[in-house]
């Protein structure tokens, strides 16, 4: 039977025994490729339970009170076993640690081991004893330096008890989604109820009959919905009344018109910010939104979803009033007509019966709901102990006054099996590699990012970058920056990093690193460099070779200095504060076995080990000064000042800050520029996403106390705001045409940022300088590949004088000579005495 099995593993207990080593076995059957999935067989056992299951690679990092699984106690025994495959024939290194590694059945001790190119059974055992516990398998070759492998390189025949396992996981993860354990007390520290929406004020929020009809079956209008048909006819009447009646106090729901350009933008968000990447799918479609929401309360919904609903099953994309309201525009254009029929006359509910109905049906326990005081859950379910298996909401037509959550057979089936598992084995532990990949499933971080085999479902206009080893690329401290206080590295991008509520992340932003088998408290001490090191690590950044430079600053930005090839490589003054040290020295060795098509280069061939360790090491030095670094050779003529002060002033130089400001996206750009004379400086704010000038003012330039240790903290403009844009001010074709851009970067021309951006395919370059009163400014334009018909269209509020080169804006455009290629300046000056 061992020999015809399309899944032929052993038990754990025999494959530990030396005799009839089952290797020598499987190494003798014929390989059969289209059988085999990604991922290692990892069987546990801590003496009264076993568990068997799929795990991408078997590195983890255990505290003393933490295990692999909640159901499993802290002192285990754990194998993982599959094949291993290797693409070049040669000698290769692992390194397990306290694991023990058989690789066709032959115990790899310290020496290499000559593999050929293929697939090698592998088998990996470790026992896990009291204490802090951690496994990170590596391997090395003379054509790579010691790496953790990778778990693309690992496969297993499955098997039943690994799919017996999943339908349990399945089973946990829908009594968590469906919010079980808010009804039913459940002991488990880490079994987690998903919250629903905030109830507080909804009739502002959703429509009466819209609510009407999703109580009677939420899944008839959202294939995804975990929320249960509610209650009859005349129940849903009472509560409707209710729920309707709840209001924010001295709502005013101005009326904004709503224009094609709006519907269009709204439509362009919608499929470059990210949005489509989870709401493509049927389960979590958008569809019938306008029969739901307003414009005005799904415009105020989106600007911070996180408010609603604390789930994070939705999160913020830090939208700008503009961005939120030409998405809704766009998303109330879709209706669901049977969410919209009236409900009929005389059938009017009793608010006072629909208020006692939230208490007493189990509302409360799933939403939270302020009605002059929080209104508590009176509804008594037996805890999860006592539920007998198969019935209450598990039947298929389950008795009138339960939920109906119209559960499929599978359904059914995974959560039964998960609450037999849990009468056998209940959570004993903490789990952290098991709770990460949970947390990643319910947040969806897979609709966008590569994940050990997952990922995005539809197509993103950027590569984001992938999870998988992000732990052993990433250190805590910065996954917490990204995660809990909305740091971002590329605000440019237009698929945009939301931010999810800190009760949602906070839990799991350490297992990143404790899944690729690394303690979170990254010690990155190094042996201490003197100021002779430091400064050959700036010479090596630089681009003159007599001192050996790589040339850096050609393609990556140093501090405020840009790169002067104009490529996008990320900013080299914060990588020793994101990156871990081991991953640093992989890349600088072997980019492209990182991230395979690179366009980094491989500086190290042909030298000594001890050489290559020698200048990594230099440059880590060098970089880990931070914004303190001496100006390496090569960068870009000029400088803009990056201030760390709380109060910048640019006395003499221009001050460039990338930070979240006021009514802007995150990829905002702030530049204070010095006065003129005893006159005040003029600063600005230019929004990378829509490749604009958003707004100007005088007086002072930020005061960045508020952003200091706070999540989307905005600076405070010292001064008075005299200029703000309505919209890019481009058209080509046709004055009312709006076109699309892309920004590009920007570069220091003799002190000032200028911007290089696209729009459709026409090159354009703006430069922002005082103008020599001091009471305005110029932008000075370049503009690339004109093939078409172009205005330059001049909407700001009154209050400032506008000319350019090409003379006085006539109806308030401009229009530029078509020719191959055109430069102009446009001034814009404050009026005396005015401010807007």
């Amino acid at each position: 039977m061992f020999l015809n099995s399309r899944s032929p593993y052993p038990p754990l207990e025999y494959a530990r025994t030396p005799v009839g080593n089952w290797i020598a076995v499987l190494c003798l059957l014929p390989l059969q490729d289209d059988l085999l999935v990604p991922g290692l067989l990892a069987t546990y056992s801590d003496g009264r339970h076993t568990i068997t299951s799929v795990a991408p690679t078997p590195n983890f990092y255990l505290e003393p009170d933490e295990s692999l699984h909640p159901s499993l106690g802290t002192e285990f025994d754990v194998q993982w076993i599959g094949f291993i495959t290797v693409l070049r024939t040669e000698e290769y290194s692992f390194d397990g640690g306290q694991a023990e590694i058989f690789i066709r059945g032959q115990k790899i001790l310290s020496q290499p081991v000559k593999l050929e190119s293929g697939q090698h059974p592998i088998r990996i055992t470790y026992h896990r004893s009291p204490g802090v516990a951690f496994l990170q398998l590596r391997w090395a070759s003379r054509h790579f330096v010691s790496e953790p492998v990778p778990s693309s390189v690992f496969s297993h025949y499955p098997t039943e008890a690994e799919k017996a396992q999943a339908m349990v996981e399945t089973g946990r993860t829908l009594v968590e989604e469906f919010g079980c354990t808010n009804c039913h007390f459940s002991e488990s520290l880490f079994l987690e109820g998903r919250s629903g929406p905030d109830l507080t004020h909804i009739g502002s929020r959703i429509s009466a009959n819209w609510l009407h009809a999703w109580l009677a079956n939420p899944r008839h209008f959202h294939e995804g919905a975990v929320m249960p048909g509610m209650l009859d006819w005349e129940g849903r009447l009472h509560v409707t009344a209710y729920l309707a009646g709840l209001r924010a106090p001295l709502e005013i729901e101005a009326p904004v018109p709503v224009t094609t350009h709006d519907i269009s933008r709204g439509k362009e968000l919608y499929e470059t910010l990210g949005c489509l990447a989870c709401h493509d799918l049927p389960s979590l479609s958008l569809s019938g939104m306008g029969s739901k929401r307003t414009l005005f309360s799904l415009k105020t919904y989106l600007k911070d979803p996180t408010e609603y609903d604390s789930s994070g099953r939705m999160p913020s994309l830090f939208l700008t009033d503009d961005e939120a309201h030409q998405l809704a525009a766009f998303l109330v254009q879709s209706r669901n007509t049977e969410f919209e029929q009236t409900i009929p006359e005389g059938s009017a509910g009793d608010p006072a019966r629909g208020k006692a109905l939230v208490q007493t049906s189990g509302c409360i326990a799933c939403h939270a709901l302020y009605d002059s005081q929080p209104l508590l859950d009176e509804l008594r379910s037996p805890p999860v102990v006592e539920l007998s298996l198969g019935q209450g909401c598990l039947l298929p037509e389950p008795p009138s006054h339960l939920p109906r959550y119209d559960f499929t057979d599978s359904e059914r089936k995974a959560i039964t099996e998960f609450l037999q598992s849990r009468k056998v084995a209940p959570d004993v532990s903490r789990a952290p590699i098991h709770t990460l990949r949970r947390r990643v499933h319910q947040l969806r971080c897979t609709a966008c990012h590569h994940l050990d085999g997952l990922g995005p479902k539809v197509s993103l206009p950027e590569r984001v970058p992938p999870l998988t080893d992000v732990g052993t690329k990433l250190r805590t401290d910065w996954l917490r920056k990204v995660l809990l206080e909305g740091v971002r590295v590329r605000g440019e991008l237009r698929t945009r990093m939301p931010h999810y509520p800190s009760e949602q992340v906070d839990a799991f932003v350490e297992n990143f690193a404790k899944t690729s088998g690394l303690s979170p408290v990254e010690d990155i001490t190094m042996q201490t460099l003197g100021e002779q090191e430091q400064e050959a690590g700036v010479d090596l950044i630089g681009n003159n070779g007599a001192k050996g430079g790589l040339g850096c600053t050609a393609c990556h930005d140093v501090g405020e200095f840009r790169a002067t090839a104009g490529e996008k490589g990320p900013q080299m003054l914060s990588m020793t504060e994101r990156l871990r040290f081991d991953w640093f020295h992989r890349w600088m060795v072997q980019p492209a076995r990182i991230v395979s098509g690179t366009s980094m280069p491989t500086f190290f061939t042909q030298m000594p080990q001890t050489r290559i360790d020698s200048a990594i090491a230099h440059l880590w030095a060098a970089l880990s000064l931070g914004y303190e670094m001496p100006k390496p050779d090569g960068v870009a003529d000029g400088r803009v000042v990056f201030s760390s002060e709380v109060i910048p002033m640019p006395s003499h130089e221009t001050i460039l800050i990338r930070t979240m400001m006021p009514d802007a996206s995150p990829a905002a750009i702030a530049v204070g520029m010095p006065g003129r004379g005893i006159t005040a400086g003029i600063s600005y704010c230019f929004d990378a996403t829509y490749c604009r000038l958003l707004y100007a003012w005088q007086g002072g330039f930020l005061d960045l106390t508020p952003t200091h240790g706070k999540f989307m903290g905005h600076p405070v403009l010292l001064g008075t705001v005299f200029y703000r844009s309505r919209s890019l001010p481009f058209r080509l074709t046709q004055e009312d045409s709006v076109p699309s851009v892309r920004f590009l970067g920007y570069r220091l021309v003799e002190g000032f940022p200028e911007f290089h951006y696209r729009i459709n395919d026409m090159g354009v370059h703006e430069r922002i300088v005082p103008t020599d009163s001091g009471n305005g400014f110029v932008r000075q334009f370049l503009i690339e590949s004109i093939h078409e018909p172009v205005w330059f269209i001049e909407d700001s509020d009154p209050g400032i004088d506008v000319t350019s080169t090409y003379g006085s804006p006539v109806n308030g455009a401009i229009r530029i000579l078509n020719d191959t290629q055109a430069r102009f300046e446009v001034t814009v000056t404050r009026r005396e005495n005015t401010s807007q």
